[in-house]
């Protein structure tokens, strides 16, 4: 980028959308689709716990039953509150 050139930050801002709190298979297709693109594994049995945030929403935390009360699950934000 040249120094003459400027940035707008405007052009790459967008309004977060709130999501609801559900299960994966709940999720839109492309969401889903995206997810896995970068690793998310849409089985659960497969892992101890899971946090899934879109935008500022926590779409999912949970924990596998066998892991309960042996492991937390939360935000940054919730961790940095306790």
């Amino acid at each position: 980028m040249s120094p003459k050139t400027k940035l707008v930050l405007g052009r790459y801002s967008r309004e977060a959308k709130e999501w609801p709190s559900c299960p994966l298979s709940l999720l839109p297709e492309e969401i889903l689709r995206r997810s896995m693109d970068v690793g998310v594994v849409s089985d659960e049995g497969e892992r101890a716990a899971t946090y899934l945030q879109i935008d500022h929403s926590v779409v999912l935390q949970a924990v596998q039953e066998a892991f309960k009360g042996k492991i937390e699950v939360m935000s940054t934000r919730e961790a940095l509150e306790r």
